[in-house]
């Protein structure tokens, strides 16, 4: 089944883990697109762009292109390789290409949407070597929204973690802990 779903993050703390705030919010669209062949394989592509809503100038700080191709062993379970492209678009950092592998669990209820990822990330820094490792953990809970299955709330958590970091580049530690509060809605469905 193809679906799209356009996110909007209206709660984003990436310095948690840290014990810092981070002043401006942050505005995350997400256009996606799958296609499931044989319910056991699933091409996907994703495009992210994320803006900064700084007082007085809000912008594009970046846009990620993320394609991945999928493997489901049972339902409700996928085996993952993807790659992502992420360009900085207001050049506070070098641009970035990761290859990730990760395993995902997903439940759907009448209600309730319950998700769980496991992901490891090769990332590749523009202008720095070698590549850095990070290791990536989310747990995920989406509610339906009334009446309007279209429509659903998901509170989500997302550990990162830096287990080997590179000379100026991320640092090995806790990367980022991110808490998201998201108001999701399914645009097509076929």
């Amino acid at each position: 089944m193809k679906r799209a779903w356009l996110a909007a993050a209206l709660c984003f703390f990436p310095a948690l883990a840290q014990a810092q705030f981070v002043p401006g919010s942050q505005l995350w669209v997400t256009a996606s697109e799958q296609v499931v062949f044989a319910k056991r394989i699933r091409l996907m592509l994703e495009i992210n762009p994320r803006n900064v809503l700084t007082p007085g100038s809000p912008r594009i700080m970046n846009v990620f292109v993320t394609p991945s191709l999928a493997f489901s062993p049972f339902t409700g379970a996928w085996i993952s390789l993807g790659g992502s492209r992420i360009e900085q678009i207001d050049q506070t950092r070098p641009s970035e290409s990761r290859i990730w592998q990760q395993v995902e669990f997903a439940q759907d209820g009448p209600l309730f949407h319950f998700y769980e990822r496991a992901r490891i990330e090769e990332r590749f820094h523009q202008g720095l070597t070698p590549l850095s490792l990070r290791v990536r953990a989310t747990v995920r809970m989406g509610i339906s929204l009334g009446s309007l299955d279209e429509w659903r709330a998901v509170l989500q958590n997302e550990f990162l973690f830096v287990p080997m970091g590179i000379f100026g580049g991320p640092q090995f530690g806790v990367d980022q802990n991110r808490a998201q509060l998201t108001i999701q809605k399914r645009w097509l469905a076929g």
